[in-house]
């Protein structure tokens, strides 16, 4: 980011008019808005959601070790309830009551 500033200077810009700038999560690239004080950092909602994603499908394998009823049913827990199929709405109040308890799970909406 240090040399893009350089860059944009060179040419004639000026670094206090970037207002916004999109960045990766990585480090260096966060820690690059030091050099455009008046800019906001955007993140990607679908790297957000990706992120999201990998935990989510993490904590099931991790889960799915000690817990035999867990298998196959990474699609239920991923997939919107309205997409479900019949047979996964119907499975999915009893996964929710036998795997869920205590993390607040069961105020989300099955359908």
């Amino acid at each position: 980011m240090d040399e893009f500033k350089t860059e944009l200077e060179v040419h004639g810009g000026d670094a206090a008019q970037i207002t916004n700038f999109s960045a990766d999560l990585w480090q260096p690239y966060r820690d690059g808005k030091e050099n455009f004080l008046n800019a906001q950092l955007t993140i990607d909602r679908y790297l957000i959601l990706q992120l999201l994603n990998r935990a989510v499908d993490e904590v099931r394998r991790r889960e799915q070790r000690t817990q035999p009823g867990l298998k196959n049913t990474r699609y239920i827990w991923l997939k919107k309830p309205i997409n479900l199929t019949v047979r996964q709405r119907d499975d999915l109040p009893c996964l929710r009551r036998r795997h869920c308890n205590g993390f607040g799970l069961d105020a989300i909406p099955v359908g």
